[in-house]
Parts: C-alpha cells; sequence; structure tokens
C-alpha cells in the first residue's frame, strides 16, 4: 500500500515551499486548503509542512535598488567672468607701472633721508670765487717838475734833465733854446764862436750862428 506515494496535485515534491507562481504575493505561501491535501496514511508524511502551516514563509526577495541615471543640464553651466577673473593686458600694465612709480618714490625718499641725516663733516665746503675786476692802466698825467714850460715826457725825448731848468747852464732855459732861440739845450755854446748861448742873446747876437739878433738902427723897434 506504500508501494508509490501519492503526490501533490501540482507536481511539487513533497514538502518544498510553494513558488510564486503558485499564488503568492510578495513571497508568501498561499494558505493551505484543505481539500487539496493528500492523505496518504502515512504519519508523517500526511502532517503539513511549516510553510504549509503558516508557521514559516519563504524570505521575500530584497527590494532592487532604484535606478540613478545622471540628469543631463538642458543648458550648459553658466561661467564665472570679470575683470578680477580674468585680468586683461591692460590691468597688468597698470600693476607694474603702479609699482616702478613706488619704487621710485620710496628710492626718492631713501635718499632724501639720507642726505639729511648725513653728518656735517660730510658736507663740502662750496668756495664761490670773488669777481675780480679788470685793473685799467692809468697813463701817468704828463707834468713839468722842473718848472720851465717844458714837459717831462718832451725832456726825455731830448734828453735833457727833467729835474733842471737849464740842463746845459748856458743861460738859457732848455723850454726857450727848443722852442725860442733854436739852439741845442744840451750844449752852452751852440755856434761854437765862444760865447754861451745865454750870453750872446744877452748882448744881442745870435746864439745859433753869426751876427746880431736885430739891428739896433732898425725903425721897426
Amino acid at each position: 500500500m506504500f508501494d508509490k506515494p501519492l503526490q501533490p496535485n501540482n507536481g511539487a515534491p513533497i514538502g518544498s515551499p510553494p513558488s510564486k507562481a503558485d499564488g503568492g504575493e510578495g513571497g508568501q505561501a498561499p494558505p493551505v486548503n484543505e481539500a487539496d491535501v493528500v492523505v496518504t496514511g502515512h504519519p508523517i508524511l500526511d502532517k503539513p509542512t511549516a510553510l504549509e502551516s503558516g508557521r514559516l514563509q519563504a524570505p521575500s526577495a530584497p527590494p532592487s535598488p532604484p535606478s540613478l541615471q545622471p540628469s543631463v543640464a538642458s543648458s550648459p553651466p553658466a561661467q564665472l567672468s570679470g575683470p578680477m577673473l580674468h585680468p586683461t593686458k591692460s590691468n597688468k600694465i597698470k600693476w607694474v607701472i603702479l609699482a616702478v612709480v613706488l619704487v621710485a618714490l620710496l628710492g626718492a625718499l631713501g635718499v632724501w633721508v639720507y642726505l639729511l641725516n648725513r653728518p656735517s663733516d660730510d658736507k663740502k665746503e662750496i668756495v664761490i670765487p670773488s669777481k675780480v675786476e679788470a685793473v685799467v692802466p692809468v697813463e701817468p698825467v704828463d707834468v713839468d717838475t722842473d718848472k720851465d714850460a717844458l714837459m717831462d715826457s718832451r725832456e726825455k725825448e731830448l734828453g735833457t734833465d727833467k729835474n733842471n731848468p737849464d740842463s746845459d747852464f748856458d743861460g738859457l732855459t732848455d723850454n726857450e733854446e727848443v722852442t725860442l732861440w733854436n739852439t741845442d739845450p744840451l750844449i752852452d755854446d751852440t755856434d761854437k764862436d765862444g760865447y754861451k748861448d745865454g750870453d750872446e742873446v744877452g748882448n744881442g747876437y745870435n746864439p745859433a750862428g753869426p751876427g746880431r739878433l736885430f739891428n739896433i738902427n732898425d725903425t721897426n723897434l
């Protein structure tokens, strides 16, 4: 009588849990229908399984995670722009010029401070040459030292003595012999007649040659 045990109507082996296709929802076993239980008369086989009796539940499959798909933006991201993010060439030149000017000002300030605090001993005294006035030579004033009415410059030319009015001691002044009697002021006897020029004039004779100076009988006298 036990040669061929009866199999369940659904064709599944005895004691195997029913699949989802058997009508279970969410991995849970469907309720046991007493009409479907086949009585075999076997004390063990006739007992319902734990799944069939509902004491155990088949583990449910873990829910699949939702699929993450990258969202594609419809418009490109905005790009930052501006003079601070993208400095132009002119801005760079301005900064360079500003730096150069700043360095020059600092250098000038340093030189000024150095010159201001430099010891006075290092200062060179600047000597300004005095103005030299040109000396104009003054020509000596012509004078008559011996008071013979013959200037010293003229006596120098004639060779007479400027300190003696009668250089040849003939009784005539140097000026009288030159300008009046036309005799030699350096020779006391110009005509060589043995008489001094002054004596001849005093006696009415020509000191420069023979004869008298004037005719006594001349009515013009």
